[in-house]
């Protein structure tokens, strides 16, 4: 997944839901993310303990790109104002229209939160630092978005994510599906990963 870094304060969400995990926001009426905050509740609750609601704040919004359909961003204002790590979750809202199966959403869905454990454990400069070096060298992402694969695949997301690729594959033609099976583990990669952990 492209990783965006944004340095700007954005439209505080006024919808949110938040039980221990971290703090979801949503603008009130928007229905795709609120369906998809009840996926994210989920995993959050069942997988990551650690992006609690009172160091972290995960605010979900669209995009339209066609070759993307998630993309999380660092937000830096939110140490400075808020006093805890504020994160933006876009999401292409073609998943809900092609039917993007629940397992597959949720192991997505994990691999995003793979980046924020990661973005929690960094200042905001090596974020930084991190989306230029992404950004300058196709190497360094598809090797940071392979480890996230791993990552999601560790907290037992595997199967999920192998339903993810034979999900949005067929979404895809030519360069930007090359591109894709490039930067991220493809589904036979994965089996032989969970063949070796199981």
């Amino acid at each position: 997944m492209f990783v965006k870094i944004f340095l700007i304060i954005v439209f505080c969400s006024q919808g949110w839901a938040a039980d221990s995990h971290a703090r979801i926001t949503y603008r009130d009426g928007d229905l795709a993310s609120q369906r998809l905050a009840s996926v994210l509740e989920k995993v959050l609750r069942d997988s990551f303990p650690e992006l609690d609601q009172d160091s972290c704040e995960i605010r979900l919004g669209t995009f339209n790109n066609p070759e993307y359909f998630f993309d999380t961003s660092h937000l830096s204002h939110g140490k400075i104002f808020l006093n805890r790590c504020v994160y933006r979750l876009g999401f292409n809202q073609i998943i809900f229209v092609q039917k993007i199966p629940d397992e597959a959403l949720a192991a997505i869905l994990a691999h995003e939160l793979c980046h924020l454990v990661d973005y929690q454990k960094m200042t905001s400069p090596k974020i930084l630092a991190l989306g230029i070096r992404m950004l300058a060298d196709e190497k360094n992402r598809a090797k940071y978005e392979r480890q996230t694969d791993l990552c999601a695949i560790y907290r037992g997301y595997g199967v999920g994510l192998i339903e993810h690729k034979k999900w949005f594959y067929p979404l895809l033609s030519g360069d930007a599906l090359l591109r894709k099976k490039m930067l991220y583990l493809r589904p036979e990669e994965i089996a032989d990963f969970l063949r070796i952990v199981h």
